[in-house]
């Protein structure tokens, strides 16, 4: 009996020594197994934002300075006009979206808008298309938009900005081209505030 148990407290050292061994090895593989789930992460976010990036790269290469349809656009009061009114002197920076985009990404952009073009309201034009016109109406009075705000047909545009289902901006001039757009993505507020800002220095001066 007494054999046994010298026998047994001179293997528990051992066996703790391979319990802290196993459990050191386990904690290591984890580790490296979370390293490397944090690295996969971080290349698919690379990835995604300089996908991100190079779209708007590629828009602006291929419709900059191409001409936009005239459409019939229409205010608060139901009062009719062209398109082409809005910018007859100077450029102005134009934000199209639809009630059926994300409303968290059109909400937010309003706002951000609101901040940065506060002292410029006349800089920038809302183009946005609602199916019934109390929504439109609603709309501005729940945000406050106080800059100009004009409902079009949800098909108004025949152009690829419109297949991405998605809010863009573009820089209308008197001629009815185009310039600097951008389709802004919640996941960048950064890069969505340079691009305004950059905007409205190139608009104001």
């Amino acid at each position: 009996m007494i054999f046994k148990i010298y026998k047994i407290r001179k293997i528990i050292p051992s066996l703790l020594l391979l319990s802290f061994a196993v459990i050191s090895l386990f904690l290591y593989f984890l580790n490296k197994q979370m390293k490397d789930y944090s690295n996969v992460i971080r290349q698919e976010e690379r990835s995604i934002e300089t996908e991100f990036i190079n779209r708007n790269k590629e828009l602006n290469e291929k419709l900059s300075n191409s001409k936009v349809q005239n459409v019939m656009i229409e205010d608060i009061k139901s009062n009719q006009c062209s398109l082409s009114d809005l910018a007859t002197t100077n450029p102005i920076l134009i934000y199209r979206y639809s009630e059926l985009n994300c409303n968290t990404c059109y909400e937010t952009e309003t706002i951000l808008l609101k901040s940065i073009f506060e002292n410029y309201q006349n800089k920038v034009v809302i183009l946005c298309s609602y199916e019934m016109r109390q929504h439109f109406m609603t709309f501005k009075r729940i945000n406050r938009i106080s800059f100009p705000i004009y409902r079009i047909a949800k098909d108004a545009f025949d152009w690829e900005l419109e297949d991405y289902s998605e809010p863009y901006y573009f820089v209308l001039h008197p001629d009815m081209r185009i310039s600097r757009i951008y389709m802004p993505n919640i996941n960048y507020p950064e890069m969505n505030k340079q691009y305004l800002e950059g905007i409205k220095r190139f608009l104001i001066n």
